[in-house]
């Protein structure tokens, strides 16, 4: 899947998650959209051409069985 926008440059490749929360009561919700993205994803390339922002990302299913 690709997915491009003509946003501020931003490589999510290249963010690095802030610690985590202590306790429960620091917990906040959100911030785990790249988390999941690079969980779930068997490949992931950025770039920034032309303007914008060029996230592509690969998901490989296997067969039944």
């Amino acid at each position: 899947m690709a997915v491009s926008d003509s946003g501020v440059a931003f490589d999510p490749l290249a963010y690095e998650r802030k610690p985590g929360p202590q306790t429960l009561a620091d917990t906040e919700p959100g911030g785990l959209g790249l988390v999941m993205m690079r969980g779930f994803s068997d490949n992931m390339r950025y770039r920034y051409s032309e303007g914008r922002n060029q996230l592509t990302f690969w998901v490989f299913w296997s067969g039944p069985g």
